[in-house]
């Protein structure tokens, strides 16, 4: 996604909010559009604010990866549920693994823990390094 917001010079653009009917993408995240409070996942097409209607192909994207991909994800997760790592983990190729932290929310943390403080929070984190540090080790 990045790749479509970058600037004639090459560096992303995140500030700039790209947004859309479905959402916006800012700062390189979806923030869905859910006034009803259901989920939603990411739109196929928005509109660029100079370059109109930007078409996404998130499972062409997936398989064009040449590099073993690390996906973690919080079982808990309330802001991009886990569903969508689930569905896009196998797109990747070889060597690509998903790795499931059972509870955990978004950023890896217990609900309302913002500054992680919480043990469990805490605990997550080092799980996640460990988990990062013994794939980059492959």
């Amino acid at each position: 996604m990045g790749e479509l917001l970058r600037s004639t010079h090459g560096r992303l653009r995140n500030h700039v909010p790209v947004t859309g009917r479905h959402g916006t993408v800012r700062h390189g995240h979806f923030l869905p559009n859910s006034p009803s409070g259901t989920r939603r996942s990411h739109p196929r097409s928005w509109r660029h604010p100079r370059r109109g209607r930007v078409h996404l192909d998130p499972e062409k994207r997936c398989a064009d990866v040449q590099s073993p991909v690390l996906i973690v994800h919080g079982t808990k997760d309330t802001f991009v549920d886990v569903e969508l790592s689930r569905r896009f983990a196998p797109l990747f190729g070889a060597g690509s693994e998903l790795y499931e932290l059972d509870g955990a929310q978004h950023g890896f943390a217990v609900h309302d823990d913002p500054t992680y403080a919480h043990p469990q929070s805490q605990a997550w984190q080092r799980e996640v390094v460990a988990k990062v540090a013994d794939f980059l080790s492959l």
